[in-house]
């Protein structure tokens, strides 16, 4: 009885010992805010102030590009090579309603889709070449995200070698809203792939 209750009273000590310590500094909480906004008392995310800020970093996209062009090896002889390209299109092709323009309700914002550009080739030969855009989501996505929704951001994640597949996540969103979905992009070795959420 006396070996469980000193067992006991040890771990119960060893426990709370390696608990990190709680100060004042250590509890303040932090919220990430535009660039324009650096107090964070005053920082409202429905703000003016702050929609400004987020259409401007948004109507920035569109002059930008992201590449990727990486190597990798994924056995002693597989090499890969991923290279992805992320841009707007420019076709003024999406208005969006009043209704989800945040800075005036009454007013169409008139925006452009971006598409995804994902090459694949293991030891030169190419796996996966294609443009991924919008119209790919069509099966899972609802009618709101098509006709109103871009491709907000895309991403090369991992190649999983347990399951031998790559993983691309995107996120289809209305533009300067919070109404979006995350979506993933699986390619198998031979080159198969599908959309899911």
């Amino acid at each position: 009885m006396i070996i469980r209750t000193t067992i006991l009273l040890f771990l119960v000590f060893a426990v709370s010992y390696n608990q990190p310590k709680k100060n004042a500094s250590s509890q303040k909480s932090f919220t990430t805010t535009p660039d324009s906004i650096d107090d964070e008392e005053t920082f409202n995310p429905y703000s003016a102030e702050y929609i400004r800020a987020e259409r401007k970093r948004y109507v920035q996209k569109y002059s930008m590009v992201e590449s990727i062009d990486t190597t990798f090896s994924i056995s002693g002889s597989e090499t890969v090579r991923v290279q992805t390209k992320y841009y707007c299109l420019h076709d003024n092709a999406v208005l969006i309603p009043g209704t989800y323009v945040w800075e005036d309700t009454t007013a169409i914002f008139q925006t452009h889709n971006f598409a995804h550009d994902v090459k694949i080739t293991i030891n030169g030969k190419t796996l996966f070449s294609r443009t991924i855009k919008k119209k790919d989501f069509e099966t899972i996505s609802t009618p709101k995200l098509l006709k109103y929704g871009v491709i907000f951001s895309a991403r090369f994640q991992e190649y999983h070698r347990g399951y031998n597949y790559f993983l691309f996540t995107y996120s289809l969103t209305i533009p300067c809203t919070d109404l979006g979905s995350g979506i993933a992009l699986y390619i198998d070795k031979a080159g198969r792939w599908i959309i899911t959420h």
